[in-house]
């Protein structure tokens, strides 16, 4: 159930904010579709594994909502990070770490990776955070037992 869940409500609070960047910020060309796509796939099945890590994670103690918003605050910083692709400006060796020209003072994010970290975010968000919300709306009203460790 917690997965179901996950998957469906991941996958619908995440669609107008795909759908915004990738048909504003992008060209039209079938390989941008299918990235959408893919990534509405993607979302679904990571919404889906936080919904259940976020079932396993409130255990007995429905009501702490820190743990609620660590849990979900920890799901967007992975998914932030994680997506993020290297730029030309930057590059790494085998003897040098990442070093990025137009990145200062610490040389390791160029402009155009925080701006896919601020995405991201955003994205992450409002799929982590709806169905973080609707999880913990179906816990508290029983309609999804919680993991007793039984």
């Amino acid at each position: 159930q917690s997965a179901f869940v996950g998957a469906f409500v991941g996958t619908w609070s995440i669609f107008p904010i795909t759908a915004f960047h990738y048909l504003v910020f992008s060209d039209y060309t079938y390989t941008t579709f299918a990235q959408w796509e893919w990534d509405l796939i993607a979302a679904s099945v990571q919404a889906s594994c936080f919904a259940v890590i976020f079932r396993y994670s409130m255990r007995l103690d429905l009501d702490n909502k820190w743990i609620q918003r660590k849990v979900t605050l920890a799901a967007v910083l992975l998914r932030s990070v994680v997506r993020v692709t290297v730029p030309y400006e930057c590059a790494a060796g085998k003897d040098q770490p990442l070093f990025c020209i137009d990145a200062a003072p610490l040389y390791v994010l160029s402009d155009s990776m925080t701006a896919e970290i601020a995405m991201n975010a955003v994205e992450g968000l409002a799929m982590f955070g709806m169905t973080a919300l609707a999880m913990s709306w179906l816990l508290e009203r029983n309609k999804i037992a919680p993991y007793r460790g039984d």
